[in-house]
């Protein structure tokens, strides 16, 4: 078992440092996420952060209201600093609908967000 332990750690080496892909055998005993640098294909080492920013909120990707920014809420159409300063001091809610529930958001304006915000941590 050591002798395959030791192999599979090898082969892994020597994959890592000529750029080739381990076998699916070394594959299956390595962790699936690595937030350790790896080598670009220029060779320098970078880490796996992402370096572009947040995401911007969309239907895949909603905004939740209970731990969003300030300034992220700020980013959505139509919030203004005022409205994302509201929304942030009236936290929690319960349910995104909470932003009309307590005249926060109007209802027109909450519409044109309601796909792009959502309610976790409650």
């Amino acid at each position: 078992m050591r002798a395959l332990s030791f192999s599979i750690a090898i082969i892994s080496m020597v994959a890592f440092w000529t750029g080739d892909q381990p076998s699916a055998m070394a594959q299956a005993n390595t962790p699936a996420a690595s937030t350790k640098a790896a080598p670009s294909p220029n060779g320098s080492f970078s880490s796996n952060v992402n370096t572009a920013g947040p995401i911007a909120p969309d239907k895949a990707h909603p905004l939740d209201v209970n731990a969003a920014s300030a300034a992220e809420l700020n980013a959505l159409p139509g919030i203004s600093a005022d409205r994302s300063d509201a929304i942030v001091a009236g936290r929690p809610y319960r349910s995104k609908y909470d932003l009309v529930k307590r005249n926060i958001l109007p209802k027109e304006q909450y519409d044109r967000i309601k796909d792009l915000i959502n309610v976790k941590g409650q």
